[in-house]
């Protein structure tokens, strides 16, 4: 990595790619750990990798 930006933020942006997670198609991206510079993950961002992208996807099943 870049020594200029290897901070502890980027390092956790990294980890999230490994988990599956892609940079937004826009410029600067939505909040959270994909937006450059990175921001705290929040709870879109778990749920992303929580539902499929790199575990599987748990759902509910509806009573019969």
């Amino acid at each position: 990595m870049n020594d200029d930006h290897d901070t502890q933020i980027n390092k956790v942006h990294e980890i999230f790619h490994t988990l599956g997670m892609s940079h937004p198609k826009t410029k600067g991206g939505n909040n959270g750990i994909m937006k450059y510079p990175p921001e705290k993950p929040n709870q879109k961002d778990a749920n992303t990798v929580g539902n499929g992208a790199f575990l599987s996807a748990i759902e509910k099943k509806k009573d019969e």
